[in-house]
């Protein structure tokens, strides 16, 4: 708390702008993904599918991965990054049909993500059996429902927006995110499958040196005013 006062309480004092995250890259699946001039972004593996809207009426088009990507999954990447210090990825994750969780039937299932190279979560469900519901820091959305086309499954849908661990360090000039379904239980090919949806990818940029000086200024201040006060 004493922090963010002194944080807050600086840039009042010296009229310094905080620095406000810039998205570089978004993509919903149902209008062409949007990604910020200079920036190259590909993406590849899956295929586009309507959701049902029955129990998620916003979400319109998912981007699935039913196992004809089994060996390399989805994988967004991006590259001419402009110069920044952290990245927050944000993405909505469906587990589809028969997911069997890692002690269910059919046995494990997960769904695993890595950025750039390092494996970053490793997530389950159980729409089908078993008792294991692994979805880390995400926020769940619906659990077993209908949420796509094929009527014998159920599926279960979370927002990954709230884990932490896609929020990180980084000054790489590129970015590579990887969806990719992993363990000897997970059936391909329409049996099980998973998707993503609202994929943002956002940057912390540089601080400008002029807002670092103003800031170091206003905090000189206020350890002055501290100081007298003692």
């Amino acid at each position: 708390m004493l922090y963010r006062f002194l944080l807050v309480s600086a840039l009042m004092l010296t009229g310094a702008s905080p620095v406000i995250a810039q998205t570089v890259y978004s993509n919903n699946f149902d209008t062409p993904a949007v990604a910020l001039p200079g920036v190259v972004a590909t993406f590849s593996g899956g295929a586009s599918i309507a959701a049902d809207p029955v129990y998620v009426p916003t979400y319109g088009n998912i981007w699935r991965d039913d196992g004809n990507s089994f060996a390399t999954g989805i994988t967004l990447t991006l590259s001419n990054l402009p110069a920044h210090v952290a990245v927050k990825i944000s993405f909505v994750m469906a587990f589809l049909n028969s997911w069997d969780s890692r002690d269910g039937t059919l046995a494990p299932d997960n769904l695993d993500v890595w950025v750039d190279g390092a494996q970053t979560g490793s997530y389950t469900y159980n729409n089908a059996s078993g008792t294991i519901k692994d979805i880390g820091g995400g926020t769940l959305i619906a659990q077993y429902v209908q949420f796509e086309t094929d009527s014998y499954y159920s599926d279960s849908v979370v927002n990954m927006a709230t884990d932490p661990a896609y929020t990180f360090a980084h000054s790489a000039s590129t970015l590579t995110v990887n969806w990719l379904a992993s363990g000897s239980g997970w059936q391909f090919l329409g049996d099980e499958g998973y998707g993503i949806d609202n994929l943002v990818v956002t940057l912390t940029p540089v601080p400008e040196p002029t807002s670092w000086a103003l800031f170091s200024l206003g905090l000189a201040g206020l350890a002055a005013c501290a100081a007298r006060r003692r």
